[in-house]
C-alpha cells in the first residue's frame, strides 16, 4: 500500500515535469504529422479571404464523425463555421460561377488555453465541390476529414513556428509575397461604416482617384465578435508584414457572420469593394479624402454618399416597409425532414439557409421580414419573426421544426374539411394548402399596396453600375427607380420579393416520382396564391451567383429595411435590368 501511494505520486510529480520542458520545435506544441502539409497553391491566387477566427477546437474530436453526431455538436456553434463557408466557397446551386471573382477561407482556431492554434487551415474555392450543394453536415464532416489528416482537394494546414499571434499572424501574411496593394480588415459593429457610394479623391485633385488593392483580408469572429486583444495583435502582425489596416463595419448593428460575408462578397463581386478600401486607406494615411457623390438614384431625389445601410437594431424596428421572400422549394412538404443524408436533403438545407437569411440577426430578429417556402405539392409555409426567437440558426433545428409544423398541420387537416382559405399556425409558423383542383390559398394582402420583386439570375456577372449599359445615372427606366417611384406614391406597404423555381434543382429532387397531387404547386412560376399585386418590377441582382439565394436575400434585405437614403443607393448599385428573354428563369405570365 505505501509503495502504491509512492508511486502515484511520484507519476503525478513526473506529469508536471514533462509539462515544463519548452518544447524544441519553437511552438507551443508537437504538432501531429498531418498539420505540416502545406500547399502553396491553396488560396494565395484569390482577391479575398475570409479569415474566421472559430471558437472551439480543431482536433478531430471536435467535428460530427456521423449524421446523428452533427445534432449534438452545437456547444462551439460549428453550424455557424458552415454557414460561412458555404457563402464563400459556394458555387451556387445549379450552375458554375463563370466569370465571377473567387474567395478563399482561413480558419484560426481559439481551443484550448491558448491562442492560436499550432497551425492555420487555408481552404481554397475547390473545397467545397460537390456533385450536389452541400448541406451543412457535409461541409463539418468534411472538416473533420481535414482535422485527421486526410488529403483533401483545396485544403492546406499551414504550419506557424511563432508563438503569439502577432509573430504568427506576420509569418502567415508574407506567404502570399509582395505586400504592396495588401489590406487587412477588421469587421466590428463598433468600426466606422463602409460607404456604399461617393469618391475618394487625392489631395489637391478633383479626379476621383484610383487606388490600386489587390488583396484584401477580412477577419470575422465565428460566431462570436473578434475581441479587442485579438484585433490588436492581427493589426500589429499585419504591419510588421507591411500590411495596411482598416476598422470597418457593414451597418450599426450586429449581424450574423455569413451575412457579413455574402454582403461583403457580393459587393466584391460588382466591383465596388476594393475601389473603396483603396480610398479609404489612402484616407487613413492622409493622401486622399472622401467626398459625396451627388448621384440621381430615383427621378425625384438626389441621394449624396452614404455609409453601408442597417435597418434599426430590435425592438425598435416596427415602422417601414414589410418585405416578404417568396422561395420555391423544388420538394413536397410531407418529406421535409432534418436528416442530412436523406435523399432530397440539398433542396431542404437550400430552404433552411433562406429562413436564416431572411429572419436571423445577431441580437433578435428581423421583425419587418417574413420568409414563405412554397412546395410542389402545393403547400405553402410562412415564417414570421416569432419563429426566429429562441431557435438557434442551426440547419438541424431549422428542419426539425419545420417538419413538426408539418406534420401536425397534416393532422389537423385530415380531420377537416378541405377549403382553401383554411390556415393553420402552428409552431409560430402558418401552413397552408392547395386544394387538388388547383384552387390556391389566399394572402391577406391588398393588390394595390403590394410590389412583386421578381428576381432573374445572371449566368455571367452583369456590367457594373454605371458602366456599359448606361441604365444608372441616364434617363432609362431602372428597377430601382421604378420601386422608388411606387414607393413614392404612399399606397404601397409590402414588398414581395420571389425568387423564380429552380429548374436544375427540381430536376435532381426526383421529379419523376412525384404523384398527381404535387401538380397544384407552382409550376409556371407564378406566387403560389390566388393573388396578384398591384405592381410588378423584373429585376436581376449583381454580385450574387446563379441561383444563390443565401447571397440575394442577404444583400437585398440591407437595401429593402433601411428605407430612404443610404438602402435606395446600395439597390442604385445592385439592382439591374432583367434577362427578356426568359430561357434562364421558370417566369410565365399566366397568373
Amino acid at each position: 500500500m505505501p509503495v502504491r501511494l509512492a508511486t502515484r505520486a511520484w507519476t503525478r510529480h513526473a506529469v508536471f515535469a514533462r509539462r515544463l520542458v519548452p518544447c524544441t520545435m519553437g511552438s507551443r506544441r508537437r504538432p501531429r504529422a498531418s498539420c505540416s502539409r502545406v500547399d502553396d497553391r491553396v488560396g494565395t491566387s484569390t482577391e479575398l479571404i475570409f479569415c474566421f477566427l472559430v471558437r472551439g477546437s480543431d482536433a478531430p474530436g471536435a467535428w460530427p464523425k456521423s449524421s446523428k453526431g452533427a445534432q449534438h455538436h452545437r456547444a462551439n456553434r460549428h453550424d455557424a463555421l458552415a454557414r460561412s463557408l458555404m457563402t464563400v466557397l459556394g458555387r451556387g446551386p445549379e450552375r458554375q460561377g463563370v466569370g465571377f471573382a473567387g474567395a478563399s477561407a482561413v480558419l484560426l482556431f481559439e481551443g484550448g488555453r491558448r491562442l492560436p492554434s499550432a497551425h492555420w487551415w487555408l481552404l481554397g474555392p475547390e473545397f467545397l465541390e460537390f456533385p450536389r450543394p452541400p448541406n451543412e453536415y457535409q461541409v463539418l464532416r468534411r472538416l473533420r476529414q481535414v482535422a485527421e489528416g486526410e488529403p483533401v482537394r483545396g485544403a492546406s494546414l499551414v504550419l506557424q513556428e511563432e508563438t503569439t499571434l502577432e509573430a504568427t499572424t506576420s509569418q502567415f501574411l508574407r506567404r502570399f509575397g509582395d505586400p504592396a496593394g495588401s489590406l487587412l480588415v477588421l469587421l466590428d459593429e463598433g468600426h466606422a461604416g463602409l460607404p456604399v457610394s461617393g469618391d475618394f479623391r487625392l489631395q489637391q485633385m478633383a479626379a476621383p482617384a484610383a487606388l490600386d488593392v489587390r488583396r484584401v483580408l477580412c477577419v470575422l469572429g465565428c460566431p462570436f465578435a473578434v475581441p479587442a486583444a485579438r484585433e490588436a495583435a492581427l493589426e500589429e502582425g499585419a504591419r510588421r508584414a507591411d500590411w495596411g489596416t482598416l476598422r470597418l463595419a457593414l451597418g450599426r448593428d450586429g449581424e450574423l457572420t455569413s451575412k457579413v460575408a455574402a454582403r461583403l462578397l457580393a459587393w466584391h463581386r460588382c466591383g465596388l469593394l476594393f475601389p473603396t478600401l483603396g480610398g479609404l486607406d489612402a484616407e487613413a494615411r492622409g493622401l486622399a479624402e472622401w467626398r459625396p457623390r451627388e448621384e440621381r438614384i430615383c427621378s425625384d431625389a438626389q441621394v449624396s454618399s452614404w455609409l453601408w445601410p442597417c435597418p434599426a437594431p430590435f425592438g425598435q424596428d416596427l415602422d417601414g416597409i414589410l418585405v416578404h421572400f417568396v422561395v420555391p422549394v423544388c420538394a413536397p412538404l410531407q418529406a421535409c425532414t432534418p436528416d442530412p443524408e436523406h435523399e432530397q436533403a440539398f433542396a431542404f438545407a437550400d430552404a433552411a439557409r433562406c429562413c436564416v437569411a431572411a429572419l436571423w440577426r445577431a441580437s433578435g430578429a428581423y421583425r419587418r421580414c417574413r420568409v414563405s417556402l412554397a412546395f410542389d405539392c402545393g403547400a405553402v409555409v410562412t415564417l414570421f419573426w416569432r419563429f426566429a426567437r429562441g431557435l438557434a440558426a442551426a440547419e438541424f433545428e431549422v428542419l426539425s421544426a419545420l417538419q413538426q409544423a408539418a406534420r401536425q398541420a397534416s393532422e389537423e387537416r385530415a380531420h377537416e374539411a378541405p377549403a382553401p382559405q383554411r390556415f393553420h399556425r402552428v409552431r409560430k409558423a402558418l401552413v397552408q394548402w392547395a386544394l387538388s383542383d388547383g384552387t390556391r390559398p389566399a394572402l391577406p394582402y391588398t393588390p394595390e399596396g403590394t410590389v412583386e420583386l421578381k428576381v432573374e439570375w445572371a449566368l455571367a456577372p452583369l456590367p457594373p453600375p454605371g458602366g456599359p449599359s448606361g441604365l444608372e445615372g441616364g434617363a432609362a427606366k431602372t428597377p430601382c427607380s421604378e420601386l422608388a417611384a411606387v414607393l413614392a406614391e404612399g399606397t404601397s406597404d409590402v414588398i414581395l420579393v420571389h425568387f423564380p423555381r429552380q429548374v436544375g434543382l427540381a430536376e435532381d429532387a426526383g421529379a419523376g416520382a412525384r404523384t398527381a397531387a404535387d401538380t397544384a404547386g407552382p409550376r409556371n412560376g407564378g406566387l403560389p396564391w390566388a393573388f396578384r399585386a398591384g405592381h410588378e418590377i423584373r429585376t436581376a441582382v449583381r454580385g450574387v451567383l446563379f441561383g444563390d439565394r443565401y447571397a440575394a436575400i442577404c444583400l437585398l434585405q440591407s437595401g429593402l429595411l433601411a428605407g430612404r437614403g443610404n438602402g435606395r443607393a446600395l439597390l442604385g448599385q445592385v439592382l439591374a435590368p432583367a434577362n427578356r428573354r426568359g430561357d434562364e428563369c421558370e417566369w410565365t405570365d399566366t397568373d
